[in-house]
């Protein structure tokens, strides 16, 4: 055996192999032999594979964004789920007739299964964008099977599959995106109509209080104290006039009674005191005092002018300190009293006349005053509530507004959506196209025979070693005076050849052979 408690050389190892060679040879031998018995007569698998690009869309994004805003892998994962469906897979194993042996003696399941494993999706990754950013912008699609035409037939089919699948998703999802839309969008617009009409009724309802209206409303408050100013004015002209009225008639009804009295032959005459006025001139003291109010063409100045001068031509009481007779003044006081009774009668009924007008345009102008003051009240309390409707209607605007911008994003979106549906029915959005098809392969996938025919000849020549050196372990002699001297810690001193007998030199060779 090699002795491990020295350091072998390279001889050793030489002498090792040539003394075992035989250990070596034969195990190698049958263990070579027999793996690539088994490696020739193992079931063939021949992979096709056809790669396919990714093709950008055609219409640039800038125009028409398309609704598609999954990732591609995302949306192979989602294809590939399709594809390799238990229908899908079942049609195309009876379009091709796959398995039929399998079909015999496994269930549907496990025949689907196998074939998933022999189909193979390997994606191909760009960078774009920058360093750190990596896109899948192309696949692979493999199939394995016993065929190579049968391999190369079904991968074509899967990758169709793919094509077919991708553009039905996209049109899919483009068309019930902009079916959402339309949906979202009638019901934003109903939504809408019925802001406006909630609008408009509530204008009609607060008609005159609206914020719009608040400077006319204003102007029109500010007319109308202007006009019951006015009307004030007028309202106290007329009272004055009337006060005038009443003193005249007054005094013109005592100035009649004083002529009735004179006319019934009444002996006593009506002291005119040092301090009480004739007619004539309460009539002038009250044109004073009109004259200090009012113009000479006041239409009271006039008129109480024009009886001034009635009362004068009637004739006025004349001073008592004449030097004629009782009898001449007593004769004359009558004479006047009968020619100024019938005027005074006259007098007296213009100035109820214009009395009774006077009253009634009061009454008017009293009637005129509490509508205006209504109408004043009605004001204040529209500007008043002003701010209340101003932040309803603030309110309600703010509701429209919101509105309205929802439905003019649903509506320009919706466009979009109608863009992208008839892009992606053109098919001129983002397709797969086959770059690379799937070729009839030359040669297997499994087993790789170059892979292992080396493998069994390893297997041999480990074999082959291992059993030489179990039986290089087993054997206990020397054979070298190293191997001695390392054993015993002696000096070998002299080594003396082999010596044979005839008789025992064959016996020897062939258990020497043997052993």
């Amino acid at each position: 055996m090699l002795n491990l408690a020295r350091k072998p050389k390279p001889e050793d190892y030489l002498a090792f192999a040539w003394r075992r060679k035989w250990w070596i040879l034969v195990p190698f031998v049958v263990v070579s032999g027999l793996g690539l018995a088994v490696v020739f007569h193992l079931p063939k698998l021949y992979r096709s594979t056809t790669l396919i690009m990714l093709v950008p869309q055609r219409v640039p994004t800038e125009y028409i964004r398309p609704t598609v805003t999954t990732t591609v892998e995302e949306r192979l994962q989602s294809i590939a789920t399709q594809v390799l469906s238990r229908t899908n897979l079942q049609t195309i194993i009876e379009e091709f007739n796959l398995y039929p042996k399998m079909k015999a003696s496994y269930s549907k399941d496990e025949v689907l299964e196998f074939m998933r494993s022999n189909i193979e999706i390997e994606m191909r990754r760009g960078q774009k964008g920058g360093p750190r950013r990596e896109t899948v912008d192309a696949f692979e699609l493999s199939f394995s099977h016993s065929e190579p035409k049968t391999a190369m037939l079904v991968t074509n089919r899967l990758a169709s599959f793919f094509i077919e699948q991708n553009l039905k998703l996209r049109e899919q999802q483009a068309e019930s995106t902009a079916s959402f839309l339309a949906d979202q969008l009638k019901k934003v617009e109903a939504d809408l109509a019925a802001r406006e009409q909630e609008i408009a009724q509530f204008k009609v309802k607060h008609m005159g209080v609206l914020p719009e209206q608040v400077s006319a409303n204003l102007g029109m408050l500010q007319q109308l104290q202007m006009q019951y100013q006015r009307l004030n004015d007028s309202i106290r002209s007329a009272e004055d006039r009337k006060v005038l009225y009443v003193n005249q008639l007054a005094e013109l009804k005592r100035f009649s009674a004083s002529a009735r009295a004179e006319q019934a032959g009444l002996q006593e005459e009506i002291p005119a005191g040092p301090g009480q006025p004739t007619t004539l001139e309460q009539l002038e003291a009250s044109l004073a005092q009109l004259r200090a109010k009012y113009t000479e063409k006041h239409p009271d100045v006039v008129a109480l002018k024009k009886r001034v001068e009635e009362a004068r031509q009637a004739g006025s009481a004349q001073p008592a300190g004449s030097a004629g007779s009782q009898g001449q003044s007593r004769t004359r006081r009558s004479g006047a009293g009968r020619g100024g009774l019938d005027q005074t009668e006259t007098m007296i009924a213009n100035v109820q006349a214009q009395l009774a007008a006077t009253e009634s345009e009061i009454r008017q102008l009293k009637a005129e005053e509490a509508k205006l003051k209504a109408r004043i009240r009605e004001y204040e309390e529209r500007i008043e509530t002003a701010p209340q409707i101003e932040q309803m209607m603030t309110d309600l605007t703010r509701g429209y507004d919101n509105t309205r911008r929802l439905y003019e994003s649903l509506l320009a979106k919706k466009l979009e959506a109608e863009q992208a549906k008839a892009m992606e029915q053109r098919q001129q959005g983002e397709q797969f196209r086959i770059l690379d098809p799937a070729q009839i392969p030359a040669k297997p996938w499994k087993p790789d025979m170059r892979k292992m025919i080396i493998l069994c000849l390893v297997a041999g020549l480990g074999a082959g070693l291992g059993l030489a050196l179990l039986v290089d372990y087993r054997d206990r002699s020397f054979k070298d005076p190293e191997d001695l001297e390392a054993f015993t810690g002696l000096k070998v001193v002299a080594v003396l050849p082999r010596i044979e007998i005839k008789e025992e030199a064959a016996p020897r060779k062939r258990k020497t052979r043997a052993g």
